[in-house]
């Protein structure tokens, strides 16, 4: 093989290994979760195990015999999300103590999965980072969560469309001189 069919090989196999290496974030939406008062949740949060990113949260529980229901929108202030739960509150104050907290615990979210099952507990927080909860609380008995979409078109960032340029400008060049 001669030296340019090598180097226009390599171009293009870089290009395609790039391609291939791009995974998409989920949107996870809770399904039958239950917990022990007979509340409820529901709704959807976007995951990106990649980058450890959650986002887009609305998640919503209803009234149980311990527990009213509550609204969560917001990430903890003292709780590092991991692929296998995420600490969300009802308020993004900067001191949480007796706020409402929710701690959905997952078999481990990845960007390949399209379901698994959560298990965790709501409750209020007992200090200004939400590290524990305080007062009565409830636990999820049931239910899981499904990643109903996905993000089907990548966006190509300008190193991967430089690389794909000279990628093309090589081949053409490769073809001119042949």
């Amino acid at each position: 093989m001669r030296a340019r069919s090598r180097v226009l090989l390599a171009l293009l196999g870089a290009v395609v290994f790039s391609a291939s290496a791009l995974a998409f974030p989920k949107t996870w939406t809770l399904v039958g979760v239950t917990f022990t008062d007979g509340g409820i949740a529901g709704g959807s949060f976007t995951y990106d195990a990649d980058t450890n990113v959650y986002s887009n949260i609305n998640i919503v529980t209803t009234a149980g015999t311990v527990l009213t229901g509550a609204t969560y929108n917001f990430f903890s202030n003292g709780f590092p999300p991991s692929p296998l739960g995420v600490l969300v509150n009802a308020s993004n104050a900067s001191d949480l103590t007796g706020t409402r907290a929710f701690a959905p615990h997952f078999i481990g979210l990845t960007n390949v999965l399209t379901s698994t099952s959560v298990t965790g507990l709501e409750g209020t927080c007992a200090d200004a980072t939400c590290s524990a909860p305080s007062g009565p609380a409830r636990f999820v008995i049931a239910g899981g969560a499904l990643a109903l979409q996905t993000n089907p078109i990548p966006t190509l960032s300008a190193p991967m469309l430089a690389l794909l340029g000279v990628a093309l400008l090589g081949a053409g060049l490769f073809l001119l001189r042949r």
